[in-house]
C-alpha cells in the first residue's frame, strides 16, 4: 500500500524544528506547534523544504492492514493542511473584513476591546483576543488580522453573533467576501 510523500516549501524567515512528534514553526515574533500522529515523520532538508511522510517503522511495529492505511491517508492530508495554514499565517498572516450594514451602525476601537453600536438601546463591547489586531478603515468597515486562521474566524463569529445578518433586509454584521442573497418577502 502506498501513501504519498508530501513536500512543503519553508517560506523565508521561518524556522522549523521537530521535537518528538511536535512540529515547531516560528518567525521572529511568534511560534506555533503542530501535533503529529505517531505514524508520520518529518525530514527537514537544507534546501528550504521539508518532507512529511509515512513512517515505515510504524508498519513493522503495529502490523497495519490495508484498512488502516486507508484511515491514515486522510490524516496525512489533514496534517498537511494544518502545517500549510501555520506556514501561511506566520509568513503573510490572515486578513478578514467585516462590514456593518444598517442605519446608525458604528464601531470604535478601544485599547483591548471593540465597541459596537448596532441599533440596540445599549452598546455591545467585545474583548479582542490576544493575537488579533483590529483596524477601522471607516466607522462601518473592520479589518482583522492574525497569525492564526482559527483565531480570526472565531472572533469574527463572535462579532457576527452580536447582530446576525438579516437575509430579508441585508443588514447586520456581514463578511465582505461572502455574498448574501436577499430573500423576497411573500406577498398576499
Amino acid at each position: 500500500m502506498f501513501l504519498k510523500v508530501v513536500k512543503l516549501q519553508i517560506p523565508h524567515g521561518l524556522e522549523i524544528t521537530v521535537v518528538e512528534k511536535t512540529l515547531k514553526v516560528k518567525n521572529s515574533k511568534v511560534g506555533f506547534f503542530v501535533e503529529m500522529h505517531s505514524a508520520f515523520a518529518v525530514k527537514i532538508s537544507n534546501k528550504g523544504s521539508f518532507f512529511l511522510y509515512f513512517c515505515s517503522r510504524f508498519v513493522v511495529r503495529a502490523k497495519y492492514k490495508k484498512r488502516n492505511f486507508r484511515q491514515l491517508s486522510p490524516l496525512l492530508m489533514t496534517l498537511e493542511r494544518k502545517i500549510m495554514h501555520v506556514l501561511f499565517g506566520l509568513s503573510a498572516g490572515f486578513t478578514r473584513q467585516l462590514a456593518l450594514v444598517g442605519v446608525g451602525y458604528r464601531a470604535e476601537n478601544l485599547k483591548n476591546s471593540l465597541l459596537l453600536k448596532l441599533g440596540f438601546s445599549h452598546e455591545v463591547i467585545l474583548d479582542v483576543p490576544l493575537g488579533v489586531k483590529v483596524f477601522l478603515m471607516k466607522d462601518t468597515l473592520l479589518i482583522m488580522q492574525s497569525y492564526s486562521k482559527g483565531l480570526v474566524g472565531s472572533f469574527i463569529s463572535e462579532v457576527q453573533k452580536s447582530k446576525m445578518p438579516d437575509v430579508y433586509k441585508n443588514k447586520g454584521v456581514l463578511r465582505i467576501e461572502d455574498v448574501l442573497q436577499k430573500k423576497k418577502v411573500k406577498k398576499k
